[in-house]
Formats: structure tokens, C-alpha cells, sequence
């Protein structure tokens, strides 16, 4: 009997993993891909910030539904249906003839991407410790760095962004496949989720005191980190470094898989070390490392990225984990919801704003904006360590 339980486990487990690379897998490729894309469709470097844009306004109405579809869907049916939507959109993005059409791709794109990963960090948070949470984290890692290699070697052997897209699309709709044929394995009890439904909206006001605002402002900024340097760091390399486009490509590939790295030690490190602690010592190596990529040296900025991604790495998870701690079981669900939200907010608003500010000022404008958000989020993370004894 152990032994089926722990075998059902095990696969459940499998199953959370593959989901969260299936997030990963897209979400960095179209900042390799704009390089080319750009010139297909005759638009600036900014634009690549008003697909970003729409794909994330999508996804935060979709996070913010989130609840809703949580309460009556179980999270593989979240998954599957999600899954579907982003393979869609992808083959669309592939042989899309016009702007107007990659624009139309990105609603199903943001739809699907947004409900899943509230879904399964809700489902994980619940029934999984900090250690697996940090690993499935680490998946998703582990996919965007895949996404950014696939595409990468698509455009080194076709000279055409297209075929990245419809590569990823493809591994997607396999993914599609394996979760339909796991669809029994990721179910949660319907009749408890509605007892507890209930509490949302009373508890709904207590987000509106500092210690939520901050933690909530945390999550906000936290995309500028991650994503503004994801995002443009190629465009950077490529056409203000001059940089080839093959070795920028990679860069970006070795950041997000020192970030995937990152995220499984992670695993081990907050079994000793409180998550509190993490999120210091990670947003101070972030500072550390960003600094190296202020010179124009190319393997100051190849180390720079190897640190910089293992040193955000633990941040995010840490972050959910740290806020389930402060704010108990009672309204985490909620601004587990809220959280996931705002930081798409920050990933609608930075890739613009950091496209705008590169393309009117200047490219090298990237790396100091990056330094004083993080230097922003330690001085809320130390407001928040105070707010919180």
C-alpha cells in the first residue's frame, strides 16, 4: 500500500515538474527572436515591449480570475486546457503573415499563461514543502532555458525565427498529450475549496495594510529583475557590444540555466537557511554581479550572468514562501493570486519601459536601471523584515 502511495506520488510530482517547464518554455525565446523578428514586420526595438504588454495584460486578468477557475476545475484540467492554448499561439506567432496577427496570438498566449501558474503554485504551496517548491521553480528555469536554446539553434541553422517558435510549439503539444493521459493525478477535493472560497472577499481587506502593499510592491518589481534582463540583455550584446547573435543567444541561455541551478540548490539551502535570510543575501549578489556587466568585457559579462542567475534564483520562491509564514493559511490563496498578479504587472510595465528608455537614451541604459530596482527591493525587504517582527 506504501508503496502504491508513494508511487502516485512520485508521479504527481513528475507530472507538477513537466507542468512547471511547460510555463518556462516560452517565456524567454522572444527576446532572441525579436533580434530578426523585428526586421519581418519593420517595427523598432521597443515593440517588442507592446507584445510583452499584451501577452501580460492577458495574463494578469487571468491570474486575478484565477480563484474563480481553481474552485472549479481541478489544476490538470487548469493545465491541459492551458497547455492547448499556448501551443496554439506559438504555431500562430510561426505563420502569423502580420503585426496584426502576432498581436491576436498574444490573447490566447496571456490566457493560458497566467491560470496555470497560479494553479499549480497554488496546488504545490498546498501540498508540497519549500524543498519541492524551490525545485519546481527550478523547472520552470530549467524550461525557459530550454525555450531559449531551442530557438537559438533554429536560428543558427535556418536563419529563421518562425522555426523557433513552431519547435517550441510542437514540444508543447507534446506536453499537451502527457497531460491529458494524467489528467486523474493533479485533483483536489472541490467540496473543501468551496468551504474555504467563502473568506476571500472578507479577507480581501486585510491585503490593504503595509506589510501586504509592500510584499505585493516586492512581486512588482521583482520583473524588472528577472524579465528586463532576460528580455534585452541579447539586444544589448548584439547591437550595441557587437556581440554575434549566435554567442548572444547563448549567454542568455547559460543566465536562465544558472538561474534553473540556482533555484534546485535552492531546494537544499532553505532547509537551513531561513527565507528571509535568501532574499538578502540573493538581491545582494544580484547587485554584485549586475556590476560586472557595466563593462563592455565579454567574459566579465559572461561571469556576471552565471552569478546574476543564481543569485535572483531563490528570490521568487523564497518570496511565496516567506508570505504563506507572514500571513498565514487564511487569505494566502488570495494574495498568493494578488502577488502572481502584480508581478505580471511588472512584466507588462518594465519590458516597455526598459525598451523606451533603451531606444530614446541608450542601450547601455539597461544594466543601471536594473541596479536601482534591486537596490529599491533591499530597502523594502528591509522594511518588511521590520514591519514583520
Amino acid at each position: 500500500m506504501n508503496f502504491m502511495k508513494n508511487k502516485l506520488l512520485n508521479l504527481t510530482l513528475l507530472v507538477l515538474y513537466l507542468g512547471f517547464i511547460s510555463i518556462g518554455l516560452p517565456d524567454q525565446i522572444l527576446g532572441i527572436s525579436w533580434v530578426s523578428m523585428r526586421e519581418t514586420f519593420d517595427k523598432g526595438l521597443s515593440q517588442a515591449g507592446t507584445i510583452m504588454m499584451f501577452v501580460t495584460t492577458c495574463t494578469i486578468i487571468s491570474s486575478f480570475l484565477s480563484p474563480f477557475f481553481i474552485r472549479k476545475f481541478t489544476t490538470n484540467t487548469i493545465l491541459i486546457f492551458s497547455t492547448a492554448l499556448i501551443a496554439i499561439a506559438l504555431f500562430g506567432f510561426g505563420f502569423a503573415k502580420s503585426w496584426n496577427m502576432i498581436l491576436f496570438f498574444c490573447l490566447p498566449m496571456g490566457l493560458g499563461a497566467g491560470c496555470v501558474d497560479a494553479s499549480l503554485n497554488n496546488f504545490a504551496s498546498k501540498n508540497f514543502s519549500a524543498k519541492h517548491l524551490n525545485w519546481l521553480h527550478a523547472s520552470w528555469g530549467l524550461g525557459a532555458a530550454a525555450g531559449a536554446y531551442i530557438v537559438t539553434c533554429a536560428n543558427n541553422l535556418t536563419s529563421n525565427w518562425r522555426v523557433g517558435y513552431m519547435a517550441v510549439a510542437s514540444l508543447l503539444l507534446l506536453l499537451f498529450i502527457i497531460f491529458i493521459f494524467t489528467k486523474k493525478l493533479l485533483c483536489e477535493n472541490r467540496n473543501e475549496d468551496a468551504k474555504t472560497s467563502s473568506n476571500h472577499t472578507a479577507k480581501f481587506k486585510e491585503l490593504l495594510t503595509l506589510r501586504p502593499i509592500l510584499n505585493v510592491l516586492f512581486f512588482f518589481l521583482y520583473a524588472a529583475l528577472e524579465v528586463g534582463i532576460g528580455l534585452w540583455i541579447a539586444s544589448v550584446f548584439v547591437n550595441s557590444r557587437n556581440y554575434d547573435l549566435t554567442t548572444s543567444g547563448l549567454l542568455v541561455s547559460i543566465y536562465w540555466s544558472s538561474f534553473a541551478i540556482g533555484r534546485f540548490l535552492m531546494g537544499f539551502v532553505s532547509a537551513k537557511i531561513q527565507a528571509e535570510k535568501i532574499i538578502t543575501g540573493s538581491l545582494l549578489i544580484a547587485l554584485c554581479s549586475l556590476l560586472l556587466l557595466i563593462p563592455h568585457n565579454f567574459y566579465l559579462n559572461a561571469a556576471a550572468l552565471i552569478i546574476y542567475g543564481f543569485g535572483i534564483a531563490g528570490i521568487f520562491p523564497c518570496m511565496m514562501n516567506a508570505t504563506a509564514k507572514r500571513f498565514g493559511e487564511n487569505i494566502f490563496d488570495t494574495l498568493c493570486g494578488v502577488q502572481i498578479g502584480f508581478a505580471g504587472v511588472g512584466v507588462c510595465t518594465f519590458p516597455a519601459l526598459i525598451g523606451i528608455l533603451m531606444e530614446k537614451i541608450s542601450l547601455e541604459i539597461l544594466v543601471p536601471f536594473v541596479i536601482l530596482i534591486t537596490v529599491i527591493m533591499l530597502l523594502i525587504d528591509k522594511k518588511l523584515k521590520k514591519v514583520n517582527v
